[in-house]
């Protein structure tokens, strides 16, 4: 039989590797979510949702001529590799204009589409379990 010690041990892997699972499975319902509903004219600020860990990244990705397609395949494979207390999980878009999209400045998608797709996501997976028993 396991000492008391080395099941508290258990529990809190448990416990973090659920809060990791759970941290990741919101960032990846916002980010998709984000990534479909931002206004597209060009598609610039639409693949510029960029997930950073530990730190947000700061620049956008190509350019309205340039679109960077990789965006999205390179945010879920460095959410992939995230485990609980190695930082903080970011998504940021750096566009010059995605603040005026999210007030509203075009009719391709409502005012607050940003806050929108978080509170989607936190409804999402509110019932994702940390612990499995």
């Amino acid at each position: 039989m396991k000492s008391f010690s080395d099941r508290i041990k258990a529990r809190k892997k448990e416990f973090e590797e659920g809060i990791a699972e759970k941290m990741k499975a919101i960032t990846l319902e916002i980010h998709a979510d984000l990534s479909e509903n931002t206004p597209v004219d060009t598609g610039w600020a639409a693949s510029n949702w960029l997930i950073g860990i530990t730190v947000p990244i700061r620049t956008p990705l190509g350019s309205p001529e340039n679109i960077d397609p990789s965006s999205a395949i390179n945010a879920i494979a460095k959410l992939s590799k995230y485990t609980y207390g190695k930082g903080d999980i970011f998504i940021t878009n750096n566009v010059p204009y995605i603040q005026r999209l999210n007030d509203g400045h075009s009719d391709k998608a409502p005012a607050g589409f940003v806050e929108i797709a978080i509170s989607k996501a936190a409804a999402k997976v509110k019932n994702v379990k940390v612990f499995k028993k």
